[in-house]
């Protein structure tokens, strides 16, 4: 009867413990795999009761599924595979919910062994990170929507790309529709999920014109609209039954309209509809599309300023094409700050200002030529050309080598001065090859290549070995800006990383810490005569604890970053609170042979400050002093009331600190990058966290060393009312 009173109060406890975590928590038994307990999260992420298992082929029930789309077998979960021995890190799973619909889940399973190393049960935590998985996947659907519109700046290219951006991964149909010269909105493209509703669109377009009433005021408002579901009474405003029957057949369950509005404009609406069993659209989907409306619309405005810019320069071609160029040339490469941005302008004039059928463009990096621009060159001679050594015998390679250009008007002049030219596919008549050269030093190549014989005048010459001394110096200006903002972008991200490291790792490891100690002292509570058992369990316990410390050191980091570490300052007594805090400590400084030493004020030293946060700043700097303090060595604490402050001095007879690093020595993380001080454990953060409680005190802290080998000693002073 007490064996079984005994059980039940294991199992109360063991239920009690998985209700109270704030992660969803199965455990199960081994070796059956039957469910023993599961906490409200897990009901609330699967949005149904916990299913209680009796056994591991009961897991077919929980529903989950492959990134393919085939289910989970039961003996593939991750508690399944910890049954087995096998611990399973943040695995993401795709479940089906109690409601219907589907989520994502991160598992972390282990498996639990006795002292006889024996897997008696298995645990899996996880957490809902659906709404995280979609937040993913609608920013790399932007970026690759971006991507797509930005590929061309043709213009019924770039509908084409507009219209079928968001399909099948979005919708299975999208509308372009413009507003023309006149300011009426006209249909101009559409896309399509499938060959069957591609037939659809294609019969309903061909009889009838757009039925664009419904989507007129959009275009008037500038305003988005979210229909979750599209009923067939949804198309009672068509007039023509035939043409609201073919709307009705494409089987639009939902959709969102959205304006294609860029810098104060509106240039059209965009449409796109669900047509398969799925959830409707939502707020989120609006979203989204409203931001492709966006990048739909500068890219419908890139080409049209493109096709306008283009029958611009054809009209100025006709009068002075070869002044006008060296014109856009110039202010284009004026306004270009970047490297790409010189190239791409590079490669927008040059060509036409000589003329050519194929344009190359290289620059120097090292002792080659890197092929980095393109027009006119098949792939697979651009492929094959696409890095050229210095000291080939190839017209750009020479060019670069020599900082003098080449000019071949001709197959048989070409090949009397190159004859390798003989072995390769011409496809041209004439070539030019022009250096970018800037005080003596070659920064690339034009090449140009004919599709006749090309006689090159001096005046064409002349022009054109200007305006490559134009693009040379716009092209070492863009060099000189990209390296100092690509120095200074390294700079910022250094410190942001530094700063989300620090803010993202203790949250993280706070929560997996809290579970091994809590299941630690479970596992002691409920193995209490196992003395085999206890040694370890304590010393998992201790480390676990140790590794806590790191963490609490990491979270007062990322509160203060914040903002939002807390003090209360109360009436205190200084020197009792150093002498508790020195007391944690002594076991640990015997361990490593390092003196402790107290010199302590008889009298009470009263103070204004926050117990806790005193007991941590003296608690960190006598554990960096017996950090930094080989054994026989010795660190001493001492307090000292002075008029109107109170003043503690923590001194070792350690390594000392190089004047180099004195002034740094407060600074978070450094411990790690001066000097060999990894061979120290921590982080670097138990100073800066010093530094940053004694001015949350209203008081000062120095550091003092009179070089290495030599100790050091910090000072605090902390003002003793307010």
């Amino acid at each position: 009867m007490e064996n079984g009173s005994e059980e039940l109060s294991r199992q109360a406890l063991l239920d009690e413990v998985v209700r109270q975590l704030p992660t969803a928590v199965i455990v199960v038994e081994a070796p059956t795999g039957r469910v023993l307990a599961a906490n409200e999260q897990v009901r609330i992420i699967w949005r149904r009761p916990p299913i209680y298992s009796p056994d591991v082929q009961g897991y077919s029930a929980w529903e989950g599924f492959h990134p393919d789309g085939s289910p989970y077998l039961p003996e593939e979960w991750p508690i399944a595979r910890s049954l087995r021995g096998e611990h399973v890190p943040r695995e993401e799973i795709r479940i089906r919910r109690g409601d219907g619909s589907y989520g994502f889940i991160r598992v972390s399973s282990n498996p639990i062994r006795n002292g006889a190393n024996d897997v008696v049960a298995a645990v899996a935590a996880f957490v809902d990170i659906t709404d995280e998985r979609r937040e993913q996947d609608a920013l790399t659907f932007l970026a690759e929507a971006s991507a797509m519109t930005g590929e061309t700046l043709e213009y019924e290219q770039t509908l084409q790309a507009v219209a079928r951006l968001a399909i099948p991964r979005f919708a299975d149909l999208g509308f372009v529709y413009l507003v023309d010269r006149d300011g009426e909105l006209q249909r101009n493209i559409a896309a399509a999920s499938s060959p069957e509703l591609e037939r659809k669109l294609d019969t309903l377009w061909a009889r009838y014109p757009p039925a664009t009433e419904a989507i007129r005021p959009l275009v008037e408002s500038g305003e988005s609209r979210l229909d979750r579901a599209v009923e067939a009474s949804s198309w009672d405003y068509v007039p023509d039954p035939e043409q609201r029957r073919l709307l009705i057949d494409l089987g639009i369950r939902s959709s969102v309209t959205v304006p294609m509005r860029a810098f104060g404009r509106t240039y059209g609406v965009l449409i796109y509809a669900l047509t398969r069993e799925f959830r409707p659209y939502d707020e989120f989907d609006l979203l989204i599309a409203g931001e492709i409306g966006r990048r739909a619309a500068s890219a419908v405005e890139k080409s049209q300023l493109f096709e306008a810019e283009r029958d611009t320069r054809i009209r100025a071609e006709r009068s002075a094409r070869r002044l006008m160029h060296l014109q856009t040339l110039t202010a284009a490469l004026s306004g270009a700050i970047t490297v790409d941005g010189v190239l791409d302008a590079v490669m927008r004039e040059i060509g036409r200002v000589v003329n050519a059928a194929n344009v190359v463009l290289t620059v120097r990096e090292d002792d080659e030529l890197v092929l980095v621009r393109h027009e006119g060159i098949p792939d697979h001679i651009a492929r094959q050309f696409h890095r050229i050594a210095l000291d080939a015998p190839w017209p750009l390679a020479r060019a670069a080598r020599t900082a003098l250009p080449v000019w071949l008007r001709n197959e048989e002049e070409a090949i009397a001065l190159i004859p390798e030219m003989a072995t390769i596919p011409r496809s041209g008549r004439a070539w030019a090859a022009i250096p970018l050269v800037l005080n003596g030093r070659s920064l690339g190549v034009i090449g140009f290549v004919f599709s006749e014989e090309h006689d090159f005048s001096e005046e064409e010459r002349g022009f054109v070995l200007s305006v490559a001394g134009q693009c040379a110096i716009a092209l070492e200006r863009a060099m000189l800006f990209e390296s100092e903002r690509t120095s200074r972008e390294e700079a910022e991200r250094a410190s942001r990383a530094k700063d989300e490291f620090l803010a993202i790792l203790s949250h993280e490891l706070r929560t997996p810490m809290t579970t091994v100690i809590g299941w630690a002292d479970f596992l002691t509570m409920t193995n209490a005569e196992n003395p085999e058992l206890l040694g370890p369990l304590e010393a998992l316990r201790n480390s676990a604890k140790a590794q806590a410390r790191l963490v609490d050191d990491l979270l007062d980091v990322s509160r203060i970053i914040a903002g939002k570490l807390s003090i209360t300052r109360i009436r205190t007594e200084l020197t009792s609170i150093v002498r508790s805090a020195i007391e944690t400590l002594r076991m640990s400084a015997e361990q490593k042979g390092v003196a402790l030493v107290l010199e302590l004020s008889e009298q009470p030293v009263p103070i204004l400050g926050d117990p806790d946060r005193l007991r941590q700043i003296v608690t960190n700097l006598v554990v960096n002093g017996i950090k930094f303090t080989p054994a026989g060595g010795r660190v001493t604490v001492s307090v000292h009331d002075r008029e109107g402050v109170a003043e503690l001095v923590v001194s070792d007879t350690g390594e000392g600190i190089s004047p180099e690093f004195l002034p740094h020595v407060f600074d978070r993380f450094l411990q790690g990058s001066v000097g060999d001080s990894r061979r120290h454990a921590g982080l670097g953060l138990g100073l800066s966290i010093v530094q940053h409680l004694v001015q949350r005190h209203e008081g000062t802290v120095r550091a003092e060393s009179a070089g290495l080998g030599d100790g050091a000693t910090f000072v605090v002073t902390l003002p003793k009312r307010a």
